[in-house]
């Protein structure tokens, strides 16, 4: 979505309001304690979000109880342009001046999206790739990832690896590749994929990035994700320790390929287990 198109989505309080609590409740309208649906409107918070009263267990609630807003104070309008813009490369400090919110708060709500768009990737990820795959490794904060991807669906998996060694290659393509797939890899000597269960051809990057005589054989694909996850995580100012690198990984690949609502202007903002 683009800028423009959200800015006419939340041009008032009152429609960015109602376009949360559509999203917000598009599970279904309960009490967030006991699920509970004979509930009173209690009274209205600043932001314009609604809060409520459970008839049944007597707690109250807001629209934003148990979405990445909570006890958040900030002005509705102003969250959605953070949660939009999040999804972008620009840094945190860009992103508060863009949407007049301190840096703390913003820094805070892009650590929550995080958090959940990686969890919401990992439970829709794909378990295994088929046709043609995509395989390289690369160095990140001096540590090693392997990567996967499936060419045409743009389907990808990436992980943290110990080593390029034979053995630990081995094990990825049996752990995520289909059996008779076709497998693209550089001229790395780790890659020994059985020739009895799939089809193996090699890019040598020494002499040529797409095969002269086939074009199909290259890995640009997957040279292509490791570009966009590099400047993603380039663009932090300070660095990403180890152990947040994957999160951030896994953030882009979910927004890559996985976010398929059209109007995803709040879009993951609720989500319970967070």
């Amino acid at each position: 979505m683009s800028i423009l198109k959200l800015a006419k989505i939340i041009n008032t309080k009152e429609k960015a309001a109602k376009k949360f609590q559509s999203e917000c409740w598009k599970r279904g309208f309960h009490c967030v304690k006991c699920s509970s649906s004979k509930v009173w409107k209690h009274s209205k918070l600043k932001n314009g979000l609604q809060k409520y009263r459970c008839q049944n267990c007597k707690h109250v609630f807001s629209d934003q109880s148990w979405t990445v807003l909570r006890s958040n104070k900030a002005n509705i309008q102003k969250l959605a342009i953070v949660n939009h813009l999040s999804s972008t490369i620009l840094t945190t400090r860009e992103i508060a001046i863009q949407s007049q919110l301190n840096k703390n708060t913003v820094y805070n709500l892009k650590a929550r999206l995080r958090r959940i768009r990686q969890h919401l990737h990992r439970s829709i990820s794909p378990k295994e790739l088929s046709g043609i795959v995509e395989m390289d490794e690369t160095k990140i904060a001096k540590n090693w990832f392997w990567g996967a991807i499936e060419r045409g669906s743009n389907r990808a998996i990436v992980e943290l690896i110990p080593n390029r060694s034979a053995v630990v290659m081995d094990r990825k393509i049996w752990k995520y590749v289909y059996e008779h797939s076709t497998i693209m890899t550089d001229e790395l000597p780790s890659y020994m994929p059985h020739p009895r269960y799939f089809q193996h051809f090699t890019v040598k990057h020494c002499e040529y990035f797409v095969h002269p005589e086939c074009k199909i054989i290259h890995t640009n694909t997957i040279e292509g994700l490791w570009g966009q996850i590099k400047r993603k995580l380039n663009n932090i100012c300070n660095g990403v320790k180890l152990e947040h690198i994957q999160t951030y990984i896994d953030e882009l690949l979910y927004l890559k390929n996985h976010d398929f609502s059209q109007n995803p202007s709040f879009f993951p903002l609720y989500c319970p287990k967070f």
